[in-house]
């Protein structure tokens, strides 16, 4: 039997665009919903796992915490190493506590309403680290070695996992290429929804899902036959 995870990336009122621009809006970020919902409305998941940007309000990535403007680069040490490294600087977003940090209504109502195993990983909570992945590895975590989702698929005996959210060009493309990299030990394959994802550039969305293809994910379409066969009522 097959053992399928939906993961959605990031859907939160920061990075969307409608009704209300969040701070951080992703141009079209609203389209992605109803499909979303279907796939929540819908899929036989084994395991549904949404990511959080969930940042401290002077987070490493802010712009403001350094005097910059947002949309530049800043050289800044990368905690535990101290390796320095070019840090992307954006407008404050996804801050604890705040409304643009939230899950959007429709899916939250969804994951609360969610009979089956359903885990929330929040990222980007260390102040001086960033973490577009949602497999990254906090500071805080027991096992430094082992990311808390994967950790997550791999309790459940998860062989695929699809992947739906935002932004394609970032935080979509790092969850699903380390999704790529830890199926490759872990035994799950990796399919991205075309209609659930959308990106901040278009030309760099485009080169994400052209990146993920070559690395081994597969792009898949709603109507496709591949995500059909995993959601038997799409």
């Amino acid at each position: 039997m097959t053992r399928v995870a939906l993961l959605l990336v990031d859907v939160q009122y920061d990075f969307l665009d409608r009704p209300t621009p969040g701070a951080l809006a992703v141009p079209g970020g609203h389209e992605i919903l109803p499909h979303v919902h279907r796939l929540l409305d819908t899929g036989d998941w084994q395991l549904v796992i949404a990511s959080q940007d969930f940042h401290p309000s002077n987070h490493i990535s802010f712009a403001s915490r350094h005097g910059r403007e947002p949309f530049t680069k800043l050289v800044v040490p990368r905690p535990p190493s101290h390796e320095e490294h070019q840090q992307e600087l954006w407008p404050d977003h996804c801050v604890q506590g705040t409304r643009g940090c939230e899950i959007e209504q429709g899916v939250q109502q969804r994951l609360d309403a969610w009979p089956g195993p359903k885990v929330v990983v929040q990222k980007g909570t260390d102040e001086n680290l960033d973490a577009y992945s949602a497999f990254a590895i906090p500071l805080t975590a027991k096992d430094p070695e082992l990311s808390p989702l994967t950790r997550a698929l791999s309790e459940a005996k998860i062989d695929t996992v699809v992947v739906a959210g935002l932004a394609t060009d970032y935080c979509v493309k790092a969850s699903a290429l380390a999704a790529v990299e830890e199926g490759r030990t872990r035994g799950w394959k990796v399919l991205v929804v075309r209609e659930a994802v959308k990106g901040i550039d278009a030309e760099q969305s485009r080169q994400a899902l052209a990146d993920l293809e070559s690395k081994g994910a597969k792009i898949v379409a709603m109507a496709g036959e591949e995500l059909k066969a995993l959601c038997k009522k799409l």
